[in-house]
């Protein structure tokens, strides 16, 4: 049975790692691939209680006083500085109104 060419694209890119919605055959494929600078490899995701995908990032910044700190975000999309692995010492809980994950000391 020869595969559509939307078939043999979703084959590698799932050896690959990456994960995609739903494919039909001739159908449009969307690849969702990491901004610029961003990591192929796979981040630690969170998923909501609305089924929602978010991923973990961080960043060094440098605050007014010229102190420097590093912070924490999750976002939809898989971006420059995705971690692989939740830091020590953090858990993720869920902002109960908007379902939104946020990292808590614990």
């Amino acid at each position: 049975m020869k595969l559509c060419d939307d078939q043999m694209v979703l084959q590698f890119v799932l050896e690959v790692g990456i994960v995609l919605g739903i494919l039909r055959c001739y159908s449009r494929v969307e690849v969702a691939l990491p901004e610029e600078g961003g990591d192929l490899s796979m981040a630690f995701s969170y998923t909501n209680s609305k089924g929602q995908t978010y991923y973990l990032h961080a960043k060094d910044v440098t605050l007014k006083n010229g102190r420097k700190q590093t912070i924490y975000f999750f976002a939809r999309d898989i971006r420059a500085g995705a971690l692989d692995a939740l830091p020590a010492g953090r858990k993720v809980i869920e902002t109960e109104r908007t379902g939104m994950p946020v990292l808590k000391k614990g």
